[in-house]
């Protein structure tokens, strides 16, 4: 005829009963609860001729799992990933420790990979802890053998929270490259210059060309010629290798200097170039004729 629940405080104290009188649910839902308690349920069986023994007791959390987290890359080298992210709402329950996983397609992902710790890249005990530095050369990468490989292309990763209710859905796969980014680059060099400008190039070191990362632009950094200030200008087009920059004032000396930027972050500064702003001296007039007169010969002397 029917179900008889009983739900304790979430604080092993003392039990609540409600009923169940529709005998085809299967379902039932406790309301009034305190976020993070672990709350005791057991049930009886209601029929006309008596009620069951008590089932087994089952112990519940009154939280969700965990939102996914915010991932981003705090830095990276050729060896490794430094990761991190930002927590979600922690479902009610505190985070206990995070599972980061990892993927070398971003589409193949173990298939137990929410339910079993041992499917995850690292698991992070420490809740409080929200960066993991992932090695971009392990001998395997989900049970594949990847000795001296996986650094070679891009890595996707993924994170999730665990609290008392379970692991919670992981963040959007994030996608980084294993690479240093740029050395610094040498200093620009002067092309050509007017009264008001001056056009410079510059350009990657050729040993950037084996990190593997992509070029995304330059910075150029000049100052206001009192040795203040920076005004900085991006260049988006890396094929760019040549700027022209105006508006500056005759005679005043200026620095110059540029960043080479990459997927995988930005270059230090070159040194700087100290230009004299001013067009190029005009020729002289042509040589011309004024006089000329006999010269004693010096043997005549």
């Amino acid at each position: 005829t029917g179900f008889r629940v009983f739900v304790d405080d979430g604080a092993g104290g003392p039990w609540s009963t409600d009923y169940v009188l529709d005998t085809t649910r299967r379902t039932f839902t406790k309301y009034g609860l305190s976020p993070g308690l672990p709350y005791r349920f057991k049930y009886q069986v209601i029929s006309e001729v008596g009620t069951s023994p008590f089932s087994d007791v089952a112990t519940h959390y009154a939280a969700a799992t965990p939102d996914p987290p915010t991932l981003y890359v705090t830095g990276t080298t050729e060896d490794g990933i430094h990761l991190a992210w930002t927590p979600g709402y922690n479902g009610g329950s505190p985070v206990t420790a995070w599972r980061v996983y990892g993927s070398r397609t971003g589409l193949g992902w173990p298939t137990d990979e929410w339910t079993t710790s041992s499917s995850a890249m690292y698991v992070k005990s420490d809740p409080t802890s929200y960066s993991q530095f992932v090695d971009c050369k392990p001998e395997t990468w989900n049970g594949v053998d990847v000795r001296g490989t996986a650094y070679e292309d891009y890595l996707y990763f993924k994170v999730a929270g665990v609290n008392a209710a379970g692991v919670g859905q992981a963040s959007p796969s994030f996608r980084f490259r294993c690479s240093a980014p740029p050395a610094q680059p040498d200093k620009p060099q002067k092309v050509s210059g007017t009264a008001t400008s001056i056009t410079i190039s510059y350009g990657p070191k050729p040993e950037d060309a084996n990190t593997g990362a992509i070029y995304t632009g330059y910075k150029i950094l000049y100052d206001d010629g009192y040795s203040g200030a920076f005004s900085e200008v991006l260049v988006s087009q890396t094929s760019q290798t040549r700027y022209t920059i105006g508006g500056l004032t005759a005679g005043l000396q200026y620095q110059i200097r540029v960043r080479t930027l990459s997927e995988v972050g930005e270059s230090p500064l070159s040194d700087p170039l100290l230009a004299t702003i001013g067009a190029e001296a005009d020729p002289p007039a042509p040589v011309h004729y004024v006089s000329s007169r006999d010269c004693p010969d010096a043997s005549d002397a």
